[in-house]
């Protein structure tokens, strides 16, 4: 009798660590996906801080720009301004981002401040400022 009650727990407490085990690998990815596959096709390319910013560099070459932009919803105006004046896509990742999606956005931002300048950001904020301002006041 004690064996089959030892048995049976064993077999719980796998079940147990299967269940977060399965957790940690499909569903808690997903928590950085909620904003879209653009951010799910760069995060899986990007495995080490080392490659995030081989990646980076790559992306640049191509003209493929992509900067991060993590916490509060980024302004549907600043980033149509940034895909229009810069072609830089905006990738919203929320709360929390990985330590190898900084290396690549770190990365990016070295090399978009080198081509456009280091206050290219702020003018497309001021220009989206006042594309607003001037949208509610009518």
């Amino acid at each position: 009798m004690k064996f089959i009650k030892i048995t049976l727990l064993s077999i719980a407490f796998n079940l147990i660590i299967l269940g977060f085990a399965s957790a940690y690998y499909f569903a808690i990815p997903q928590m950085y996906f909620s904003h879209g596959s653009d951010f799910a096709k760069l995060y899986y390319r990007c495995a080490s801080c080392t490659v995030a910013t081989e990646n980076a560099i790559n992306d640049f070459a191509k003209e493929d720009y992509n900067i991060i932009m993590g916490g509060l919803e980024t302004d549907f105006l600043f980033s149509s301004i940034l895909l229009a004046d810069y072609n830089i896509k905006t990738i919203q990742v929320g709360c929390m981002s990985t330590p190898e999606m900084s290396c690549y956005n770190i990365k990016i931002h070295e090399l978009l401040f080198n081509k456009f300048g280091n206050n290219f950001l702020n003018k497309a904020y001021k220009e989206a400022r006042q594309l607003d301002k001037s949208l509610h006041e009518k």
